[in-house]
């Protein structure tokens, strides 16, 4: 089994409470589900920190294996959430200088929403007297990510194929983890733009329409040899919550598929002959 050792996080909550920065006595206080047996205002809210931060980085880990397929191999962000008077949350900014890093965290708050509702977890306020009105709080807490293992790119890196029908389309990353996309017709390749992230990608025609969701794999790259073919694959980045680092070279004759080889880590495929099959210039 593979075990998550590639990215340590390191999460620190704190707290404002409106642009009046009233304290906990004076105001209302948000309880999250189970948070009420707590006997203070001030237990109560960290009860709520802990809840909130708890399950949000729970939602961002399940993305650790395309932190390392991806290779970012540090970033730092500040999120900020607001806690409207109703008790629903909304994402405020994720300041960060990785686009990419960027672009998972937002689907790790979706994912947290998503989860508090499947699990019935909600955010209530209870009103401590008709003086006091509920206030919109604001929690904020930096993330940091870094890899263990630091796997050195100096080439662009072919991650991902799209087809429109006979159109074929590669998404490429750079060493800078920008993305590119090429057409690919035959033997030649056309440059059609450099985006700062796959999700960006994802909300861009015409590649919106092409996502392979439904297919868990992807066929990187591929090469005849005698009446056989050799396929390199991989877990299917758009296949987000799904994913994780893994690259199977198989055998393809006629009918049957044969598995050859199977690459747990980027880093492991670097070191056999097939990385260089997903280089490009």
């Amino acid at each position: 089994m593979y075990k998550i050792i590639s990215l340590a996080f390191v999460f620190i909550a704190m707290v404002s409470v409106d642009a009046q920065k009233k304290n906990l006595d004076s105001i209302s206080v948000p309880l999250f589900t189970g948070c009420e047996k707590q006997e203070t205002r001030e237990d109560q809210f960290i009860c709520l920190q802990k809840n909130i931060t708890t399950i949000y980085t729970n939602q961002l880990q399940r993305y650790i294996y395309a932190f390392e397929y991806l290779n970012i191999q540090s970033a730092e962000a500040e999120i900020q959430f607001v806690v409207h008077r109703d008790g629903s949350l909304k994402l405020k900014y994720v300041d960060t200088n990785e686009p990419t890093f960027r672009a998972y965290n937002v689907l790790a708050f979706q994912d947290m929403l998503e989860y508090m509702q499947k699990n019935k977890l909600s955010i209530g306020v209870k009103d401590i007297n008709a003086a006091n009105q509920a206030a919109d709080l604001v929690l904020k807490f930096p993330i940091k990510i870094s890899l263990n293992e630091v796997v050195e790119e100096s080439s662009n890196r072919l991650v991902n194929v799209l087809y429109d029908g006979a159109i074929k389309y590669e998404i490429v990353m750079t060493p800078t983890t920008d993305f590119k996309i090429y057409e690919i017709k035959g033997d030649q390749s056309f440059y059609l733009g450099k985006y700062n992230s796959l999700l960006e990608i994802k909300n861009t025609l015409p590649y919106k329409n092409l996502m392979q969701d439904e297919k868990e794999l992807v066929t990187l790259a591929e090469s005849d040899y005698g009446t056989s073919k050799i396929l390199l694959q991989t877990k299917n980045i758009f296949y987000e919550k799904d994913f994780y680092t893994l690259f199977i070279v198989s055998e393809v004759k006629g009918k049957r598929i044969k598995q050859l080889r199977k690459y747990t880590s980027l880093s492991a495929l670097k070191d056999s002959p097939y990385y260089d099959w997903i280089i490009r210039n």
